[in-house]
């Protein structure tokens, strides 16, 4: 299956998502929702530095919400859920062919593992 992705800076404070969620996990097409995700400041989970992920559902961005914590690690980025009692791998830009990842933070109910096949390099003037 191809999938790509690009590196960018995904954690600083001065971002934010509009996203749109559909099914997933066993959930039926009526369980699609919009959001928008803001990072916003720090905190320490277990002497370990993250950044607060925040969500709003209205479209004023009056209120908002903890959704979890997010972390770098080299050019690993990880999610912990706000309950969470691990991270979760988001993305990880040093990856290299023939690598194993376990990219399923949302259904940990099974393990869903990535092959990667190739590594491509795009410079985007």
């Amino acid at each position: 299956m191809p999938f790509n992705s690009f590196s960018q800076s995904l954690i600083s404070d001065n971002i934010l998502w509009g996203t749109m969620d559909g099914p997933s996990c066993g959930h039926d097409e009526s369980d699609c929702r919009s959001y928008y995700t803001k990072i916003n400041g720090d905190t320490l989970i277990d002497a370990t530095h993250y950044k607060f992920v925040m969500n709003s559902g209205d479209s004023a961005m009056t209120e908002w919400t903890v959704a979890g914590f997010i972390r770098q690690d080299n050019q690993k980025y990880f999610f912990r859920k706000v309950n969470g009692e691990f991270d979760c791998l988001l993305y990880d830009f040093g990856c290299s062919e023939n690598d194993t990842l376990n990219l399923n933070c949302w259904c940990l109910d099974s393990k869903t593992y990535f092959l990667v096949d190739s590594v491509r390099y795009s410079i985007i003037t």
